[in-house]
């Protein structure tokens, strides 16, 4: 069952349902742990901040001496934009830190925080602990976090386990209804739970939604005519057209919810080809990107 078409029922509930909220982690930008960087990359870092620096003075420093921006660029090496930027500028221009995704760890951090404060600060036991929570990063991921906690407690800032309400979309509800049962936290359980009482349409699209996912997780292809007829008839126009677009192509449906086979092999192969093209588009010849997708083959 497409997870667009869900969205798209949702969305005629869209007031109702935001009136129901999550408790999610604050937004990245409010919380300095997210970007906290090792001594050693600090350090380079700010070498290369002081080398732009010495440029942009330098730059300065032939202006006043009346040599063109042409011949400063040829002086110094740099390219004659950067020369226009810097010789036009008041002040050292520094650079903008564009803003950062919640990264892999964000969905734990609340629980690290807590765990921090109860007195827990053995990097090793807890990773593994949110590591058995469903983590998949690495280690070193979890001891920079606590690097950053341990940082913020010597300057003074209280390292609370920070929440923010947010609302409930019917984008962040397909979301939810496509997890596993068990990966739900208490709060996203009643989310759910809420969601459903909001109206008879809703509470039998998720039950028939959830009967999809698990039936393509299972493989019980067996059981597609049944889900079928029981959406067909659910009283919900968006299901009966989907319903009737999907048995115009029924046999191949049914093929992929039972056999293992599938095109994914193919697919694959098309978006490495994709990728090693665009990384290096504009750079160089057709011979180079055979020799890379012969490389990459081998090495396979």
């Amino acid at each position: 069952m497409s997870a667009e078409v869900v969205e798209k029922i949702l969305g005629k509930h869209r007031q109702a349902v935001k009136t129901i909220h999550l408790l999610a982690p604050s937004a990245p930008s409010a919380s300095p742990l997210l970007r906290h960087l090792r001594p050693d990359r600090e350090r380079r870092k700010q070498q290369a901040r002081a080398k732009l620096v010495e440029r942009y003075e330098a730059v300065h420093h032939l202006v006043k001496q009346g040599m063109s921006h042409r011949a400063i660029a040829r002086e110094l090496q740099m390219h004659r934009e950067s020369v226009i930027r810097y010789a036009r500028s008041d002040h050292f221009p520094e650079r903008t830190e564009h803003p950062t995704g919640p990264g892999i760890l964000a969905p734990y951090e609340i629980y690290l925080r807590t765990r921090f404060l109860q007195g827990e600060r053995n990097a090793v036991g807890l990773f593994r602990e949110v590591a058995a929570r469903g983590y998949t990063g690495s280690r070193m991921s979890v001891e920079r976090f606590l690097l950053g906690l341990r940082r913020m407690k010597r300057e003074g800032i209280e390292a609370r386990a920070a929440t923010t309400s947010v609302e409930l979309t019917p984008r962040r509800a397909v979301g939810l209804m496509l997890r596993r049962p068990v990966d739900l936290t208490a709060e996203e359980n009643v989310a759910l739970r809420q969601l459903c009482q909001l109206h008879p349409h809703i509470n039998h699209l998720m039950l028939l939604f959830q009967q999809f996912v698990q039936m393509l997780r299972d493989r019980h292809g067996e059981e597609l005519d049944q889900w079928l007829q029981a959406a067909f008839h659910a009283g919900i126009p968006e299901l009966r057209a989907f319903v009737t677009k999907l048995r115009q192509d029924q046999e191949a449906v049914q093929a992929g919810l039972v056999l293992k086979w599938s095109n994914g092999v193919v697919e694959g192969q098309v978006n490495r080809l994709k990728f090693l093209k665009r990384s290096m588009y504009g750079r160089a010849n057709f011979d180079l990107l055979r020799l890379r997708v012969l490389h990459h083959r081998k090495c396979a």
